[in-house]
């Protein structure tokens, strides 16, 4: 048995009046029923691409894993500094694929969140003695003691001044 047909005209009609009467339209046209009546398209995230993406973004469940370098103080997971290293430190503190090293040179305990996008040109960079360091999220105080033989190292072997990122000791003018 054949189901009833209805009358196009009357559809046609009823849908235009329930569309003009709840977007408010007043002009004269008319819509089939091949039309989309739906809501408006949306776009599932493998479409956007990924250098679209944010490269420091961690997701909610992720943030409890979010340690601070104890040198530069840049935030990530331990799972990135496992992977990547640190972005700024690598050459002498060799965090890449040691959780040992991350656990003693990175810290959990930090206050305060700086995402700097240039900071080449960032006051706050310069505040925080972040400048000439790559973009990201640092910390403004990293809690924690870095060990002696890391200390030593970077002191006599690469130059570099170390500087608490505690707050316990201030830069000397």
């Amino acid at each position: 048995m054949k189901a009833p047909l209805i009358k196009t005209n009357k559809l046609h009609q009823k849908i235009t009046t329930l569309h003009e009467g709840r977007l408010g339209l007043l002009s004269n046209k008319t819509l089939t029923p091949s039309q989309n009546y739906g809501p408006p398209p949306t776009f599932h995230p493998r479409h956007i691409q990924t250098a679209q993406m944010s490269e420091n973004f961690v997701a909610p469940g992720q943030q409890r894993y979010l340690r601070a370098c104890m040198v530069c103080s840049i935030v990530m997971t331990f799972n990135r500094f496992r992977d990547e290293g640190c972005p700024n430190c690598e050459e002498f503190l060799h965090l890449q694929g040691s959780p040992d090293q991350i656990e003693s040179c990175t810290s959990q305990v930090f206050e305060g969140l700086i995402t700097l996008a240039n900071p080449n040109r960032s006051w706050v960079a310069k505040w925080q003695r972040l400048d000439g360091y790559v973009r990201g999220m640092y910390a403004t105080k990293v809690s924690g003691q870095l060990p002696d033989d890391v200390r030593t190292a970077i002191e006599e072997e690469y130059r570099i001044q170390y500087i608490p990122r505690d707050g316990s000791a201030t830069e000397a003018d």
